[in-house]
């Protein structure tokens, strides 16, 4: 902006033109009025208010459209500039505990939520080894219960066999209209299993008469 006499009033207003990306009220408050540059001053500011949200989206974009009231004075370069809104979410499953430790014929549960609000309900389905039950197998999240933690049960099956300690994981698929968490990876839960069975060993009695060679 070139300015030239004693002084300059300019009218700022915000404009959130058909290519940005950015929407007025849910990303940004418009703002309009009138700021004053007084003489041998060379520039000053105004504030904008960002909304902030719990939506993992890309980074938005506003113009900031800069006009003068007296055009004869003031000459307006570089208008519209651009806000950029960066983003400041991240997607994701949260799981607490995010392992758990279980002898066979135990039970334990752990908590699911997601990290940001989808724009769509997040559905994640639940899938276990043969070590393992899980219930539920389904888990739903909207937009107004993401953050809520809903509880997963898990147990391990008992079975008569004497087998040496396993890990197994239970697998967090999601589905959802929402971009992001429909691009996102399954998330695992590990349960480490001890057996609890013992193995025996016995002798039968055995009777032989003289001159047996061997008894099996």
């Amino acid at each position: 902006m070139y300015r030239s006499g004693a002084r300059s009033s300019l009218n700022i207003v915000l404009l959130a033109a058909l290519e940005t990306s950015a929407a007025q009220d849910a990303d940004f408050i418009a703002v309009s009025g009138r700021l004053s540059l007084p003489a041998g001053s060379t520039g000053t500011s105004f504030a904008v208010r960002v909304v902030g949200d719990m939506i993992d989206e890309a980074d938005q974009t506003v113009l900031l459209t800069l006009t003068t009231s007296t055009p004869a004075d003031a000459q307006v370069i570089n208008s519209p500039a651009i806000l950029t809104i960066q983003d400041n979410d991240e997607a994701g499953l949260n799981l607490s505990p995010d392992a758990a430790p279980l002898i066979e014929g135990e039970t334990a549960t752990y908590q699911v939520s997601l990290n940001s609000e989808p724009i769509a309900p997040v559905i994640i389905t639940l899938s276990a080894d043969s070590q393992i039950m899980v219930v539920p197998s389904t888990l739903v999240f909207t937009p107004s219960t993401w953050a809520v933690s809903q509880t997963v049960l898990i147990t391990a099956l008992d079975d008569n066999v004497v087998e040496l300690p396993v890990v197994s994981t239970v697998a967090h698929t999601l589905t959802s209209d929402d971009p992001v968490y429909k691009a996102w990876p399954s998330d695992t839960f590990q349960v480490s299993i001890r057996d609890n069975d013992v193995a025996v060993l016995s002798i039968d009695d055995v009777i032989l008469p003289e001159a047996t060679a061997a008894a099996t």
